[in-house]
């Protein structure tokens, strides 16, 4: 999310990396709600299992919505649909580490606990680098398909990609169909990467479920 959302707004709308940016102000907001709340309820009740699950299930929920609803023509309001998705980040981090140190033994907790941040790190990289590969293969893939049809040489094709793949900034430089082309492959790029995002919150929400809960 934290890569896609502001691309999506710099190729769609043509707005500068600040303002793309602010569209992800909605998932930090839902971040920060959503650890909050969850050590308050973890705090309260004791219980972390049912969080883990309506965290997956957050996340799955707001990637699903943009990925039927952000095509290339997104209001303010729409944008709104990251919020899920922060939501259910803010609440995973929280009783996931709970929950880690509920099943340990104690003397394991300091080296666990710096496992967690080095995992949670590793992959945010790998989901980030498999988002990027995604969008960047099939932006590849429909703009040599499309402008071939247009009748354009393997050489001019060839240029458009590698700029086009350099910086989305670039498209506001390309005219007509080059442009309209360009739009569509980094829009359906996105809507895949989305595709990636609901496959790992589905083996998140499918590991929860699995989890064998201990009373804290």
């Amino acid at each position: 999310m934290m890569y896609t959302v502001p691309i999506y707004f710099q190729v769609t709308q043509r707005v500068s990396s600040t303002i793309a940016g602010a569209h992800l102000f909605p998932a930090v907001i839902g971040n920060t709600i959503g650890g909050i709340a969850a050590g308050i309820i973890i705090n309260r009740t004791g219980r972390y299992k049912a969080l883990l699950v309506f965290a997956a299930t957050s996340s799955i929920t707001g990637y699903t919505l943009m990925l039927l609803r952000w095509h290339g023509h997104t209001s303010w309001a729409e944008s709104l649909y990251v919020f899920p998705g922060g939501l259910g980040t803010g609440i995973a981090f929280s009783a996931g580490f709970i929950s880690l140190q509920a099943s340990i033994d104690p003397k394991d907790k300091a080296s666990a606990a710096a496992g967690l941040f080095m995992t949670s790190t590793l992959g945010i990289i790998i989901g980030m680098a498999g988002t990027s590969a995604i969008i960047q293969g099939y932006l590849r893939y429909s703009v040599q398909l499309d402008l071939t049809r247009l009748g354009m040489s393997q050489a001019e094709i060839a240029e458009i990609i590698r700029k086009a793949s350099e910086s989305v900034s670039y498209i506001e430089n390309a005219t007509g169909a080059v442009q309209k082309v360009l739009i569509d492959g980094y829009v359906k790029g996105i809507e895949y990467g989305h595709g990636l995002s609901i496959v790992f919150a589905g083996i998140t929400l499918i590991t929860a479920s699995l989890l064998k809960e201990r009373k804290l």
